[in-house]
């Protein structure tokens, strides 16, 4: 039996996973989309790309790989906006969240979330709000994060009285806290959804024993963790569920290893292994139900190696493999610990330690720590046994380091081991220390209070399969008597319906006949409900036309008042007044870029900052002739920006460019004006507009100057809540700070 053995949760527990199924292969999903028209279901097919891959270790996934996945997800965000279709924009943003989940980056994660969080709370759709928190739930790894979204759900639940979806959710929350290790909120959680699930007739309830027997086990309480499991195999055969069942058995055979009762946990080892093979006959197994073969397959041969019969331990080894070879890591692990077992028990050290070897590598490989740990534990307890106790101190050291990982049975056995080296090396003080914390650890779990307590429990489950035994035997006579009496009463009702089959085919005629007068009339009204329908749809065009329309007017608007400034600027004589007008030229021309952008095929409600800055650059290069003197560099994030922020950030840039050639740069001077917009936490954008000229005098302080150039820059400041400052060092710098809100969902 495996020391601190794994206990595999019933097959049944589905987990809650951010991906909605196996990912589909690459090939065929881009084949698809090559067909696809610009519709949701091409939507559908970006996100199935860009999850295909993002999927599988984190730290195993390449950078180009992830990219092209950002890049598809991004496209699917892009089309579900301009195709206005609410569903696929929330299953676009969440599918960006679930991909910077899985890249780490939380913060970037939760905003996409949130968005759609949003919207069904300001669309009052609180089903939907609480499903985004769950589904959030299940993609973050922080399991502190995952607490707190299903809170947030349970919450919802509650308030809006969603039985279901509450007993669910509080089941789910009291499995993170077993992960989490906070055992006593668990179960009440789990006590809590099963209350509900018994009030409403929920019929899935193994799942909730099987995690209430998982809790009581890790508390050491196996007489409560042995009652939730008979509960479970009651439970199953009322629904029928006979998929559950092996992991039904293989948890109650846990229990019985745990309490040494090795007979009777072989009895219900055997039933999960012969129901695997029987499945497995049909055909192949799933990787899940492969990795549940193979470990009762280890728990079988336990008994094998403790009878000293090898040969019957490595047959069965032989004969499992031959029909399902181990198809995962954890199957490999199991596999190979099994080979190794039986070479250790033959005396066979070069073999046992390579095939434990391999153990070790593989568990590694599944990024499970408790099998990694216990391969540790295997490995020092066979250097131990063949005396090489430098090979088993390295052994030991891991263990020591992660005993708080462990549970009680595991540390009893590292102190047993270590009391063994530090014996053998003679260390007596250190030895003596480490039998005493074996000792105690020893009595703590098997007390003769816990022994009699399941004895008397396992006695009681006899008695009540004995009586239910009995009872179904009555209940088959009893249902004997029922199929006679039921025999004469069919056939009694037989010659009535004849009888009544007639007057049916009469009345039936006479139904038709109505029935024909309502389907026409139906079908009159479905004619008018499909003009309502075209109606609308045309109205909606109108306004998407309309809007479009009067971005285009309002770009033109502009356009002409740029023009006839130019054209007036011809008649002025002063060169002050023709610098005036050009700097008014200027600022209507970027607000112009920003209509013209609106105007633009695919435009959403919010405005790639990045490509306005550039070409409000570009155009204010040209403009002011300053190419070939002054270089413009430019460090601007990507972001999306509402319309509100967008203009009095044009009109600040230009402002502060326009001002910079004036004044930083006299005469032929060359130099650099960089334009820098960057992102910072809690969306907050920072903007830095700053050049390596002259500068300003030190007398002069531009914070507090009221000239016309920096009250328009305090102005613009104001209407997006920014805080300002000029920083006189190396030149002059415009610094701008402000928090800024992402674009809403626009409900149509």
């Amino acid at each position: 039996m495996i020391n601190g053995r794994i206990t595999l949760l019933f097959f049944f527990l589905i987990s809650f996973t951010v991906v909605h199924g196996q990912p589909k292969q690459p090939d065929l999903l881009n084949e698809r989309l090559s067909r696809s028209k610009k519709d949701t279901a091409r939507v559908n097919i970006l996100i199935a790309l860009g999850r295909s891959l993002s999927s599988g270790s984190p730290q195993d996934s390449s950078k180009p790989k992830a990219g092209i996945a950002l890049a598809y997800l991004k496209q699917a965000r892009k089309l579900s906006f301009e195709l206005h279709s609410i569903p696929a924009q929330c299953n676009s943003l969440m599918a960006l969240g679930d991909y910077y989940y899985f890249i780490n980056k939380p913060d970037s994660a939760r905003v996409f979330y949130l968005q759609v969080i949003n919207y069904y709370k300001q669309t009052h759709r609180a089903a939907e709000e609480a499903q985004t928190w769950e589904r959030m739930a299940g993609a973050t790894p922080d399991l502190d994060e995952t607490t707190d979204n299903l809170s947030e759900a349970l919450k919802i639940y509650k308030k809006y009285g969603l039985k279901e979806n509450e007993a669910i959710c509080s089941r789910t929350l009291g499995k993170t806290y077993m992960h989490r290790g906070k055992l006593n909120l668990a179960k009440s959680e789990l006590l809590s959804s099963l209350r509900i699930q018994q009030q409403i007739h929920y019929k899935k309830l193994p799942e909730t024993y099987a995690l209430l027997m998982e809790v009581s086990k890790l508390q050491l309480n196996f007489n409560d963790a042995l009652k939730y499991a008979m509960m479970a195999v009651e439970s199953i055969g009322q629904t029928d569920d006979s998929a559950a069942l092996p992991g039904v058995y293989e948890n109650i055979a846990n229990l019985y290893y745990a309490t040494h009762n090795s007979g009777k946990a072989w009895e219900f080892t055997l039933k999960a292994y012969q129901y695997y093979m029987d499945l497995s006959a049909s055909r192949p197994l799933r990787i899940q139900e492969n990795q549940a073969l193979f470990d009762a397959v280890r728990s079988l041969n336990g008994l094998y190696f403790k009878n000293n019969q090898p040969g019957k331990a490595m047959a069965l080894i032989n004969k499992t493999a031959k029909a399902n070879p181990p198809l995962s890591d954890f199957s490999k692990y199991i596999y190979y610990y099994s080979i190794g077992d039986y070479y250790n028990t033959i005396e066979n050290f070069k073999e046992a330690e390579g095939n434990y070897l391999a153990m070790l590598k593989y568990a590694s490989l599944t990024n499970q720590g408790e099998y990694y740990l216990h391969s540790r534990s295997v490995l020092a307890e066979f250097y131990i046994k063949y005396k090489k106790y430098s090979k088993a101190e390295p052994m030991l050291k891991v263990l020591f380091a992660n005993k708080s990982k462990v549970d009680a049975l595991t540390n009893k056995l590292i102190y047993s081991y270590q009391y063994q080296v530090d014996s053998a090396r003679g260390d007596w003080s250190n030895a003596f220390t480490d039998y005493k914390r074996y000792k105690a650890i020893s009595d703590s779990l098997f007390s003769e209070k816990k022994n009699l307590q399941f004895k008397e429990l396992q006695y009681n489950y006899h008695s009540a399969q004995q009586e239910k035994t009995i009872s179904l035997q009555r209940n088959e006579l009893d249902n004997a008597r029922e199929v006679r009496r039921f025999t004469i009463i069919v056939i009694s009702l037989l010659i009535l319906v004849v009888g009544l089959l007639y007057a049916g085919y009469r009345a039936n005629r006479r139904n038709n006949e109505r029935l024909k007068e309502k389907n026409d009339e139906i079908d009159g009204q479905n004619l008018l409900l499909t003009k309502v329908l075209e109606t609308k749809n045309n109205l909606i065009g109108e306004k998407e036309w309309l809007m479009k329309e009067l971005n285009h007017r309002v770009k033109n608007n502009l356009q002409i008042i740029v023009s006839l400034l130019n054209f007036q600027s011809k008649y002025l004589k002063t060169s002050e007044a023709k610098k005036a007008m050009l700097d008014t030229q200027h600022r209507i021309r970027s607000m112009s870029l920003v209509h013209q952008k609106l105007y633009q095929p695919g435009s959403t409600a919010g405005m790639d900052i990045r490509a306005y800055i550039y070409d409000l650059v570009t155009y204010l290069k040209s403009s002011l002739g300053i190419s070939k003197r002054i270089h413009i560099k430019m460090e601007v994030a990507e972001v999306e920006l509402d319309v509100s922020y967008v203009i009095p950030l044009g009109l600040i840039i230009t402002e502060a460019i326009v001002n910079a050639v004036k004044y930083a740069f006299p005469g032929a001077r060359t130099g650099e004006i960089t334009v820098i917009l960057k992102t910072e936490e809690n969306n907050v954008l920072h903007l830095l507009v700053k050049d390596n000229g002259v500068g300003v005098s030190e007398e002069l302080d531009l914070n507090q100057n009221q000239s016309m150039g920096v009250s328009l820059i305090r102005t613009f400041s104001t209407q997006i809540e920014a805080t300002f400052a000029f920083i006189n060092k190396e030149g002059l710098t415009l610094s701008i700070i402000f928090t800024y809100e992402e674009p809403k969902l626009r409900a149509y």
